[in-house]
């Protein structure tokens, strides 16, 4: 019914305890602890199942910390595992910006400076309805609203609207274009 196992707990700082665990079966031990069975009454005194709680619970605690289960072991390992991959990908990651450091097409995109008729460009500007196959690989100036932006890998697709007129831009990365200037256009 009721066993005695005695083990040390952990001492603490300036201190040593040592208790005994009691293993008690609830069923058999409960009615010998309270004897008649009649309503426990209020005591200013800790009672014998308060006392066995807190040692026992030390107990338990002390153990834990003296050895960790398998559990434990092996989530620590894998956060270790995940904490040296992270780390890993960090130094990846500052590899890479340090090689898009490089913007060779800095001047070609971004907020212009405003106009303001210093200088006359010579800009002929091309109707969205007025371009057709004949316009085909050559550069032309549009003029119009921009309707979508979506950016998918190293390419942008941009849809430019006039009036109820648009037309599909591609923005790709090349010897012109770098990879900022896709991301930024992706963002308009």
């Amino acid at each position: 019914m009721v066993s005695d196992k005695s083990s040390s707990a952990a001492p603490e700082e300036g201190a040593s305890c040592s208790a005994k665990v009691q293993l008690i079966s609830t069923l058999f031990a409960l009615p010998d602890m309270f004897g008649t069975g009649e309503p426990i009454k209020s005591q200013t005194q800790p009672s014998q199942i308060g006392a066995h709680v807190l040692l026992t619970t030390h107990a338990l605690y002390s153990q834990k910390d003296q050895a960790k289960s398998k559990k434990a072991l092996k989530k620590e390992a894998k956060d270790a595992a995940k904490s040296a991959k992270k780390e890993e990908r960090k130094s990846v990651n500052a590899g890479q910006q340090d090689a898009e450091a490089e913007d060779y097409s800095s001047g070609n995109y971004g907020q212009p400076a405003m106009i303001q008729s210093e200088e006359k460009l010579s800009r002929t500007f091309v109707d969205v309805k007025d371009l057709s196959e004949e316009l085909a690989e050559q550069k032309v100036w549009v003029r119009g609203r921009l309707h979508t932006s979506r950016a998918k890998g190293k390419q942008c697709f941009v849809v430019v609207r006039q009036q109820q007129y648009t037309v599909q831009c591609l923005i790709a990365v090349n010897e012109d274009v770098s990879k900022q200037m896709v991301k930024f256009a992706s963002k308009l």
